[in-house]
Formats: C-alpha cells, structure tokens, sequence
C-alpha cells in the first residue's frame, strides 16, 4: 500500500503541467547599452527579413524577446529607432575607414584597404542601409546627423590627401615620422 501511495505520487507529478518546469530559458538583466543593441540587432534582422514596413514597435519588440513598452522605454518611436539604428550603421562604417585609414602605409594601401572595406560593407550590410535609407520619416532627421559628420570625414579626406601627396614626392615609400608632421 505505502508503494502504491509513492506510485500515485510519482504518476501525479508526471501528469501535472510543467509550466513552471518548462521555462526555457531564465529572464537576465542586460545593461541599458547592452539592451538597447539589443534592440536594434534585432530591429536589423526584422527589416532584413520583411522590410521596413513590419518595424511597428510591437513587431520590434517580439523580434527582441522584448515587450513593446520596454522597446518605447528606448526609443519614442519607430522613426526614431530606425533612424539610430542607420546612425549605428554608418557611424561603425567610419569607424572602420578611419581605423584603416591609421594603417594604411601609403596612398596606394589605403585605397585598397578602404575601397575593400566599402565593398565588404555594401556586401554585408547594404540592403539594410538601402531600406533604412528610402524610409521618408528617416531622411530629415539624418540630415542634420549628416552635418555633424562632414567635419569627421573632412579630417579623413585630408588625412588621404596627406597620403597622396607624401606618396607622390616619397615615390610610394612614406616615413611615419613625417606623415605624424604633417598631419
């Protein structure tokens, strides 16, 4: 009798629902930056499958594992988060120029690194940016993003007209100490 009493017990477990035991995975706690990458990872990922026009906050959210008030809690509105998400976009593209830029030993290297890693760019991220790009509510607000940057692509124009020029007297060969003067 007593193992009849642990057999019930045991089928009784077996039958009861598992929500609580069938929890996937637990809920952690990201940071605000951490979070809100997040978001925009998975706001990339949802244009890139279905287009611009699926990016409501709710879709937003869901795609995140997000709720959409937690998604409003980072950014006011859709135009807004796309808008972000095309600045990240373009602003991680510079970064990667400039980046070259510093490493390219002559005028000849940093075209090649550059133009490789437009390339790489368009191929990787591209349709991204193109969706992005021919939202209208995007464009105003990018426009005034696109002032500020001139003055951080005008040092890079000038940076390679440095380059051009010492490759030019040097004969293709630039002595670090001197592209340091110069710049």
């Amino acid at each position: 009798t007593a193992a009849r009493c642990r057999q019930r017990a045991v089928v009784g477990l077996e039958d009861r629902p598992r929500d609580r035991q069938a929890d996937p995975a637990p809920r952690r706690r990201m940071a605000p930056d951490a979070r809100r990458d997040h978001i925009l990872d998975a706001a990339a990922r949802l244009i890139l499958a279905e287009g611009v026009s699926a990016a409501s906050m709710e879709q937003l959210g869901r795609a995140a594992g997000v709720s959409k008030a937690l998604v409003y809690a980072y950014f006011p509105g859709p135009v807004e988060l796309l808008a972000t998400l095309l600045e990240r976009e373009q602003r991680a593209f510079r970064a990667t120029g400039r980046r070259l830029l510093e490493q390219a030993k002559d005028f000849e290297s940093a075209v090649r690194l550059t133009t490789a890693a437009y390339l790489d760019h368009v191929a990787t991220r591209g349709l991204l940016i193109e969706r992005l790009l021919n939202e209208p509510g995007i464009a105003g607000i990018m426009a005034d993003a696109e002032r500020a940057d001139r003055i951080t692509d005008r040092v890079a124009k000038e940076r390679i007209f440095v380059l051009g020029r010492l490759h030019v007297v040097s004969g293709g060969r630039i002595d670090r100490r001197q592209d340091q003067r110069t710049v």
